[in-house]
C-alpha cells in the first residue's frame, strides 16, 4: 500500500478504508480529508508500554480469547461527506447539506466474538454509562460465553479502552469477578480487535444506506 505524508498507526478499519480509496484512485488530499492521517504523538513511555505488551502476549493462545466492542449504526453518515463539485458552487443548494434531516435512524449495539463464532448482541443506549455496561457484563456475556465454553476459567477479555471501560465501577466489578481477566492494552495501540474489521467489512459490502460508527471508525 502506497504510504501518504503523515500516515499514522492506522486502526483496521481505517486501513481497509484507506486502500480502497487509493484503490478508487482518489487524490490524497480527498483521502486525508476522509481518514484521519494526523500523527500519533508516540512518546518513549508508548513504545516501551507497547513493547511490553507484544512481549508479554507473545505466546498467549488468541482463539481462548472474547473480543467484545460497541458499534452506532445510523441512516445518516454524520458530517464527514465527501462531494465533487465545480469550482465556485460550494454554496448552491445541490452541494449543501441539511443541518437536520427528518427520519433519520440510529442503533447502538454492543457485542461479543470469539473463534467459536459471534457471541451475544444486545442493544445499547447512545450514550452507554457505567451502570448499564456492568449490567451488559453480568446478563449478557457472562450467560452468552458460558453457553459457549461452559465453565473454563479464566474469561480471557478483550475491551478497549474507553472511559465507561476504565471507570472506577467496571473496575471495582472486575475485581469482585476475578474469574474475568481484561487485557490491558497500551494507550494509543493500534486497533487489533477483530470486530471492528468485522464492522467495516460489513459497511463496505453493506452499501451506503447504512454508515457505522465507533470510537474510530466511520464509513
Amino acid at each position: 500500500m502506497p504510504r501518504l505524508i503523515g500516515q499514522r498507526d492506522l486502526s483496521v478499519e481505517d486501513r481497509g478504508k484507506l486502500q480502497a480509496l487509493i484503490e478508487r484512485g482518489v487524490d490524497k488530499r480527498i483521502i486525508a480529508q476522509e481518514v484521519d492521517l494526523s500523527k500519533v504523538n508516540l512518546t518513549n513511555l508508548h513504545r516501551q508500554r507497547r513493547l511490553e505488551f507484544a512481549e508479554a502476549n507473545l505466546n498467549r493462545d488468541w482463539a481462548n480469547l472474547i473480543f467484545s466492542d460497541e458499534k452506532v449504526f445510523s441512516t445518516d453518515e454524520g458530517s464527514r461527506t465527501s462531494l465533487w463539485r465545480l469550482p465556485n458552487t460550494r454554496y448552491q443548494p445541490q452541494n449543501v447539506l441539511p443541518s437536520k434531516r427528518s427520519g433519520r435512524i440510529t442503533l447502538s449495539l454492543w457485542g461479543w466474538m470469539s473463534s467459536a463464532g459471534p457471541g451475544e448482541l444486545v442493544r445499547t443506549s447512545p450514550h452507554m454509562d457505567s451502570a448499564e455496561y456492568i449490567g451488559i457484563l453480568e446478563n449478557t456475556m457472562l450467560p452468552s460465553f458460558r453457553a459457549v465454553y461452559g465453565e473454563m476459567n479464566p474469561i480471557m477479555f478483550v475491551q478497549d479502552n474507553s472511559a465507561v471501560h476504565k471507570s472506577r465501577l467496571v473496575q471495582e466489578w472486575f475485581r469482585e469477578n476475578p474469574q474475568i481477566v481484561p487485557i490491558n492494552w497500551p494507550p494509543k495501540s493500534p486497533d487489533l480487535n477483530p470486530i471492528a474489521a468485522g464492522c467495516a467489512r460489513g459497511c463496505e459490502d453493506g452499501g451506503s444506506s447504512m454508515f457505522c460508527s465507533g470510537s474510530s471508525f466511520n464509513c
